[in-house]
């Protein structure tokens, strides 16, 4: 199995045909036997990593209901326990299914999924989990998205139990100044977010993991703000281009709820 994860894309390409229903056919019987490569390769991490990042380009090659049918699960079971490289390229394919296969309601299945079952669950793991979720969300969704879904949840985990996942929930503040509290609307959230660094990574009761992760979250957010100050209007133009683009595909899988997002900052205090 590890040779074809290795060149797994290029024996894709070189069965791809024009006839719509024969590659339908063809890709459809080629799939089980891509998929049971997972279990196979069990016992060796960085090839199961390998194969879960050439399914981040199957939308483009099988059956899109397919795809949510046999390897999402498989996706699933493996999340829990896989090593963080794993779990992050795991949560990175899910995310590209949800947006690439609108018509199969996957993308709604999966928000619920990680919100309901990661982000409140009574395991550590699963909490950390939906954190690096997040990250993965973040990149490839609009900022809309990220305001709207993630970042009152992310911003509730400031205050877990687990130090681990404090950490982890803090070190998303970089992530989420650069791809979601980029309008000028959003200064409000931009200084309850400094003032919560700040009162982190001064707070003498505080673990000198958290204290740390504060001082060097700041410290990145500074560099944020400063290479900000010097970028050209023609990258910033082209960024609002692509997430009006990504918020309008977003709008289209009917994924905002109904609320008032602008009251919600208060709970960062």
């Amino acid at each position: 199995c590890s040779h074809v994860v290795e060149y797994i894309n290029i024996i894709l390409n070189s069965f791809q045909t024009r006839e719509v229903e024969a590659k339908k056919v063809l890709y459809q019987d080629i799939l089980p036997p891509i998929v049971m490569c997972l279990k196979d390769t069990s016992n060796n991490w960085r090839v199961q990593m390998k194969l879960v990042e050439h399914f981040a380009e199957f939308p483009k090659y099988f059956s899109h209901a397919s795809l949510i049918r046999l390897v999402v699960p498989q996706l699933l079971k493996l999340l829990e326990g896989s090593g963080s490289l794993v779990q992050r390229a795991i949560c990175r394919t899910l995310a590209i299914f949800g947006r690439d296969c609108p018509e199969t309601r996957f993308h709604n299945d999966m928000t619920r999924r990680f919100e309901n079952q990661f982000s409140c669950s009574d395991s550590h793991t699963k909490r950390k989990i939906y954190l690096l979720a997040c990250s993965e969300m973040l990149k490839i969704h609009s900022s809309r998205f990220g305001r709207e879904r993630l970042l009152m949840t992310i911003v509730s985990m400031f205050d877990d139990f687990v130090l681990d996942v404090k950490r982890r929930a803090l070190l998303l503040i970089p992530l989420l100044w650069k791809h979601v509290l980029c309008s000028t609307d959003d200064n409000l959230i931009k200084k309850l977010l400094l003032e919560r660094l700040d009162i982190e990574a001064s707070e003498k009761a505080n673990h000198i993991l958290i204290v740390q992760t504060a001082r060097e979250v700041t410290q990145a957010v500074t560099n944020i703000l400063t290479s900000g100050n010097e970028s050209k209007m023609g990258q910033e133009e082209a960024r609002k281009q692509r997430d009006a683009l990504m918020e309008k595909h977003e709008m289209e899988l009917n994924v905002y709820k109904a609320q008032d997002i602008s009251g919600s900052a208060l709970r960062l205090q």
